[in-house]
């Protein structure tokens, strides 16, 4: 009998695996052992050094999950407390520097969309003088929601989500 195996790992932040038994035919050729490349593409892990968290004095935590790139999307989530976020308050939170930076260093024009790449939502501005979001009077079932940052060449994904504290 011919058994096959396979197994594989992604670098980064992931591990992907693949295994497989193989059945043998009466003919004596083995199927299905060829299952080594299910592992091989393994989670695209994130470049060590660049995930940075901050968490404002309302609680609400703004991570730099990936640093954008002109090659790959940044990512920022935003986790606000739900207390925060609920129905008629409002907050405030930083675009992570790293990501403000890239403006800073080409002088580029910071550019904000929702997802579609139309205008944010009345509740929710911009301000590019502190280089923040202010949220007022945020809506019931608001989150989560992304909205896009273009910087120059650069577009990082921010996912704005309420978590029970």
């Amino acid at each position: 009998g011919g058994t096959g195996t396979g197994g594989g790992t992604g670098t980064g932040g992931g591990t992907g695996t693949g295994g497989g038994t193989g059945i043998t035919l009466p003919t004596g050729s083995p199927v299905g052992g060829s299952s080594a490349a299910g592992g091989s593409s393994g989670g695209a892990g994130e470049p060590g050094g660049t995930g940075t968290s901050v968490t404002t004095s309302s609680g609400i935590s703004v991570s730099l999950v990936r640093q954008p790139s002109v090659q790959e999307a940044g990512v920022v989530t935003v986790s606000v407390p739900k207390e925060t976020a609920t129905a008629g308050s409002g907050f405030t939170f930083p675009l992570p520097a790293q990501v403000a930076e890239t403006a800073a260093a080409g002088s580029a024009q910071i550019r904000v969309t929702s997802i579609s790449g139309g205008a944010l939502p009345g509740w929710l501005r911009y301000v590019p003088e502190t280089k923040s979001f202010v949220a007022s009077a945020v809506p019931d079932g608001a989150f989560p929601m992304q909205v896009i940052v273009i910087i120059g060449g650069t577009r990082t994904t921010v996912v704005i989500s309420e978590r029970n504290e």
